[in-house]
């Protein structure tokens, strides 16, 4: 199989050409590495280069990265939520004082 172009970025996840690989994945790595590579917390030349070359894994590390990306956005957007309640908090409680 050849690599369309490889990449150092962990944002830009690795691209396989789509050739036909094995079907029955008999040489994948398991998933939980997979997702363990796209999360960063794993570095593993074999595994990257695999996912590099299987169409198959390739479609699964960018899936895991999506997920990822999903994940964090809903983290920021729910921190942001509860500065905003606790701003209307300090300021309903500051209200109340005054009067």
């Amino acid at each position: 199989m050849r690599v369309a172009r490889r990449s150092t970025d962990r944002k830009d996840p690795p691209q396989a050409v789509e050739t036909p690989s094995t079907p029955d994945r008999t040489h994948c790595p398991p998933d939980e590495k997979v997702r363990a590579l796209a999360s960063g917390e794993l570095s593993d030349p074999s595994i990257e280069e695999h996912v590099r070359e299987c169409s198959w894994c390739s479609a699964e590390y960018r899936d895991h990265q999506r997920d990822l990306e999903s994940n964090r956005f809903i983290k920021r957007s729910t921190y942001g939520l509860y500065v905003v309640i606790l701003a209307i908090i300090v300021v309903e409680v500051l209200r109340s004082c005054h009067r």
